[in-house]
């Protein structure tokens, strides 16, 4: 836990919410995506129905609706950029754009501009059709498997969306497909006390830049209110036999970049380590490479080595160029040259 003058010091800086708080008296609940709704009542397992006064006031109390005058129930922020069929009538900055190129197919584009609420399984199930699912053998079983980690897109894309900074108008969320990597781009720095270093250890702590946003994503199942899915990030290794993900943040967006190849030609690790190699262990490899720093204890791990065998392979990958001492003795780590 922080102390608390460190607490004071890197506390959650919570977005400036005044697009989130601000009415909009033109608009009334009738004007909201009757299907927005309906997914949040349903999702929410709210039993009241939709024009209810008791689902009214319920949506008052989390900031979706107002009362403007005579008692008249109007529009929030909040509430146009979840329920609003064009919320982009009102934040241009609101919504996402992906990018798919494969190989050499022509560049294809697909804008999700509708209500913020349903655009985690409207593009789950675009990415399903536009990446149909194959049959593939496992021992002595067909299995149907798509040809992308959709799981993690949809939690990257989830995080993308309830994190970013709404405040930065010039900028909405993209999701880039290519054969060789997805990279999904969400404006604004992470928020203190997050750094890239916690990001890309997958020890970040549990705090939302937009927490009234999460909350509502929470009631429908959409992410956990408490955290950032890191876990789900440092499984991808052993989920996938992919490298982890990468997190970093060049302004104004933070960039989450998942590899869908190995390649340790980058890394100038010797042929006689890489040959003897299975797949698996070359995407270990990778994932322990991209962290910038390991010890020996770490790389004997991860292969299951004993003392003398991993001494013998870091040393040859120091001769290479690929990776560096530094410190001594107990501290002893390694860092890796690119």
């Amino acid at each position: 836990l922080l102390r608390a003058e460190e607490y004071k010091k890197n506390k959650p800086q919570e977005s400036h919410i005044n697009i989130f708080d601000h009415i909009y008296p033109e608009i009334e609940f009738s004007d909201y995506s009757i299907e927005a709704i309906e997914y949040y009542r349903q999702k929410a397992n709210i039993k009241d129905t939709n024009d209810s006064q008791d689902f009214r006031k319920r949506l008052i109390q989390q900031g979706l609706l107002s009362i403007s005058g005579k008692e008249k129930e109007v529009a929030t922020g909040l509430g146009i950029l979840l329920f609003s069929s064009h919320p982009r009538d009102y934040f241009p900055q609101t919504g996402l754009t992906v990018t798919i190129q494969i190989n050499s197919s022509k560049e294809e584009i697909k804008d999700f501009y509708g209500p913020l609420i349903l655009i985690p399984e409207e593009l789950e199930r675009w990415l399903e059709k536009r990446f149909p699912r194959q049959l593939v053998r496992d021992r002595m079983i067909h299995i149907e498997k798509s040809m992308l980690p959709i799981p993690i897109i949809r939690e990257s894309i989830i995080n993308a969306l309830i994190h970013r900074d709404y405040e930065i108008i010039g900028s909405k969320c993209h999701l880039d497909i290519t054969e060789k990597a997805i990279v999904i781009k969400s404006p604004g720095p992470p928020v203190k006390p997050i750094t890239i270093d916690l990001l890309n250890s997958f020890k970040a702590p549990m705090f939302n830049r937009n927490p009234r946003l999460a909350y509502i994503f929470s009631l429908c199942g959409l992410s956990e209110e408490r955290g950032l899915g890191m876990r789900t990030f440092s499984n991808v290794n052993s989920a996938y036999s992919l490298p982890n993900p990468h997190f970093e943040f060049v302004d104004p967006f933070l960039t989450f970049r998942l590899d869908l190849s190995t390649d340790l030609s980058l890394y100038r690790v010797p042929g006689k380590i890489v040959n003897h190699l299975s797949n698996d262990e070359k995407v270990k490899l990778e994932s322990l490479f991209r962290r910038g720093e390991f010890t020996r204890l770490e790389y004997q791990n991860t292969f299951g080595l004993n003392y003398r065998t991993a001494q013998r392979q870091i040393s040859d990958l120091i001769t290479s160029g690929s990776i560096i001492q530094i410190n001594a003795g107990r501290s002893t780590r390694y860092k890796v040259e690119r």
